[in-house]
């Protein structure tokens, strides 16, 4: 059996209050501070809820650089 997640209420948090705002990220802006942050932290420890956070981090910074 895998070790919990440390992630893992962070992102649970993070999902309640995105569907309390109706997909509002601009609502949950602490929410996904301190994901990000549990993230930066924990990130090879956190196999469940991290790698999607990489993933964003890698497409953002990708379209950020795209010719306009």
């Amino acid at each position: 059996m895998a070790p919990p997640d440390p992630c893992q209420k962070l992102a649970c948090d993070l999902q309640v209050c995105l569907q309390r705002s109706q997909y509002q990220e601009a609502r949950c802006v602490e929410a996904i501070a301190r994901l990000v942050a549990c993230c930066d932290l924990w990130g090879d420890k956190s196999t469940k809820v991290c790698p999607g956070i990489q993933y964003y981090r890698k497409v953002n910074s990708t379209l950020q650089d795209a010719p306009k």
